[in-house]
């Protein structure tokens, strides 16, 4: 799950700073998360080339409960113009936890929409 300031929406100044929270599960017994990567600016036009997508890594802190591993990441960032922001982050996570193997990652992805105002 991925927030701006908690939200799934959320309204900021230009050049104003917010926080992205990504909150990430992987079930009992079927991996650890392996990375998490985000795009500030959509940059999803075709072709891309896949080192070109989510090119910012994020830090994150793991932790399991009831045998669930558990993964939280926070980066601020903001915005330089006015404009709807479509924030994405894209989650991995790897059976054996090796994020090494690029054959085995499972990935998962959440946006959220950032407004910035003059």
């Amino acid at each position: 799950t991925l927030t701006a300031n908690g939200r799934k929406c959320c309204h900021v100044k230009v050049g104003g700073e917010f926080v992205l929270r990504a909150e990430c599960t992987v079930p009992e017994g079927a991996g650890e998360i392996t990375s998490v990567r985000y795009d500030f600016h959509d940059s999803w036009s075709y072709p891309t080339p896949p080192e070109n997508l989510f090119p910012i890594e994020g830090s994150f802190t793991k932790s399991e409960k009831n045998g669930a591993q558990l993964a939280v990441s926070e980066i601020t960032h903001h915005f330089d113009k006015p404009g709807t922001y479509f924030v994405s982050m894209r989650v991995t996570s790897q059976r054996s936890g090796d994020a090494s193997d690029p054959f085995t990652q499972v990935k998962n992805l959440d946006r959220v929409r950032v407004i910035a105002e003059e």
